[in-house]
């Protein structure tokens, strides 16, 4: 898959250290698929960012923002520093990777399986969390172009 610079004319370091630091304090263990794209792609979109979804109504559809990025920096467009995040209003188990242009979450979903996370939307105007995917490889394999 195919990613395009998003926030950063030069991809800034993945801070490796900063996110296990983070990532201990919740006391959770994030899939080595999405560590790995982190490492290559933060703060990057998928070219094929569309992603299908289904509401108590009908399917739907909208696309993936970039990828939460872990810079070694301390600038504004960071978008975590160790025990802050800018959703401090959802439930716990709840943890972002990116948004859709709409501003709703796209997370993973630790509550029910802290092994393998299901990937979900959380539509904060609801609000309601909407399940997408299975885990993080099944979400990222299933992105496709526009039709």
């Amino acid at each position: 898959m195919k990613w395009t610079a998003y926030l950063f004319a030069t991809q800034p370091a993945f801070d490796e250290a900063g996110f296990n630091a983070w990532a201990a304090q919740l006391g959770l263990h994030f899939p080595e698929a999405y560590v790995e794209l982190l490492r290559n792609h933060q703060g990057m979109v998928p070219e094929a960012g569309l992603f299908r979804y289904n509401d108590s109504r009908r399917e739907n559809m909208t696309v993936m923002g970039p990828l939460f990025h872990f810079a070694l920096d301390n600038s504004e467009q960071e978008s975590y520093r160790l025990g802050s995040t800018p959703y401090k209003q959802l439930p716990a188990g709840i943890v972002p990777f990116s948004e859709d242009p709409g501003g709703f979450p796209i997370a993973f979903d630790f509550r029910k399986n802290a092994r393998t996370p299901a990937i979900v939307l959380v539509d904060t105007e609801k609000p309601v969390i909407i399940r997408v995917a299975e885990d993080f490889e099944s979400f990222i394999n299933g992105l496709f172009a526009d039709e």
